[in-house]
């Protein structure tokens, strides 16, 4: 069983085993509570969840799931640390020192975690980005100067009410691209994969890109004007840096958000925008892609609907009528891909949310 908990960064914040997330937020993990099967096997046994927290497994233990197949106190309170920002701060520091701070072509250097606005080491009439402690997909973002003084009051009320903020400088942004990790419970870190995806201005989640591992790294080598190699290095350098700091102690899905910016007339790397200690879009749409290439060959081969459907990594199908089964060019990949058409990656509604797969972008729709 899987439960698509996407309030897990609330839950952080509250830190509290009795947890109820806004009204809007439960009845998007209601809706979207199948979603799961792009990334999981219907008959899966084991116990997965977005992100690990108090909530959550106290939620599982009312539903009876024993607890010693869960995270117990002390790794929860760890894994909460590690997923506050000011830890992501750290990692920065020591991605930037390991690589030197005098390297051209990487910024993010003044990335902070402050607790008072005389602490904020930007100028006043400097575009900056503040961050709350615990949040995800852009939420609760702010972006401005400090010499509004709306902005600034704004900045100093979230100050004291999370105990600090993370604050950067508001870069032109080229790209959004991130590293997947795996890490086992042994201590292995394993490298899944690249991703791309889409975000406002304000930093807010508009979807990822669902492509082949060479397509994505060939995007992300061309926003910076580096080789692919120099790309790949970007990510041995994480798999390095987690293997030393996180290795044994943390287990699960992990993802490095970076950017490809504009910075004085150059297009440079900031090498960690943010850390997820969970589940994220950029494996589902890894995994996404993997599933995509099963069916358009199983199609090609002549697979029926009812045949695909049946198929424990193809279920999500069943969101798609039968009737529309042929509409999709399932047998050519790259057709699909291109297809304007919406294909449904959780139950259809009027409205509400809805996961799906349109112009190669896996996106939900929050009408």
């Amino acid at each position: 069983m899987f439960l698509f908990n996407c309030s897990h960064e609330m839950a952080l914040a509250a830190n509290r085993r009795n947890f109820t997330p806004p009204r809007r937020i439960r009845q998007m993990e209601d809706e979207l509570r199948l979603l799961p099967l792009v990334w999981t096997d219907a008959d899966d046994e084991q116990v997965g969840v977005w992100g690990w927290n108090l909530a959550v497994r106290e939620q599982l233990a009312r539903r009876g799931v024993a607890r010693s197949v869960m995270p117990e106190d002390d790794e929860l309170a760890l894994w909460r640390t590690m997923s506050h920002r000011e830890f992501a701060v750290g990692l920065m520091n020591d991605f930037q020192n390991e690589c030197g701070k005098t390297d051209d072509g990487w910024v993010g250097d003044e990335m902070c975690f402050v607790k008072r606005l005389d602490d904020v080491p930007f100028a006043t009439d400097e575009m900056i980005i503040v961050k709350q402690p615990f949040s995800s997909s852009g939420r609760g973002n702010l972006v401005g100067r400090l010499a509004d003084a709306a902005f600034a009051e704004k900045v100093g009320v979230l100050m004291q009410r999370h105990d600090g903020l993370l604050v950067d400088r508001y870069y032109q942004k080229v790209l959004d691209f991130a590293l997947e990790f795996h890490l086992s419970r042994e201590g292995e870190v394993v490298f899944l994969g690249h991703s791309v995806f889409e975000t406002s201005q304000q930093g807010r989640y508009g979807g990822n890109v669902v492509a082949s591992q060479q397509e994505l790294l060939q995007r992300i080598a061309a926003a910076w004007g580096h080789s692919i190699e120099d790309v790949n290095k970007v990510g041995e350098r994480w798999a390095q840096l987690l293997s030393t700091r996180l290795a044994g102690r943390y287990y699960g899905p992990l993802g490095i958000d970076l950017m490809v910016v504009e910075d004085k007339g150059k297009r440079k790397v900031h090498p960690c925008v943010e850390v997820n200690l969970r589940m994220n879009m950029g494996i589902a749409a890894l995994r996404l892609y993997e599933r995509l290439q099963l069916l358009s060959r199983m199609v090609a081969d002549g697979a029926t609907y009812n045949s695909c459907v049946q198929n424990g990594h193809l279920r999500f199908l069943s969101f798609l009528p039968e009737a529309d089964f042929n509409r999709f060019h399932f047998d050519d990949l790259n057709s699909l891909l291109r297809s304007s058409m919406r294909l449904p990656l959780s139950p259809i509604r009027d409205c509400g949310f809805q996961a799906f797969l349109e112009s190669g972008r896996f996106c939900i729709d929050f009408s």
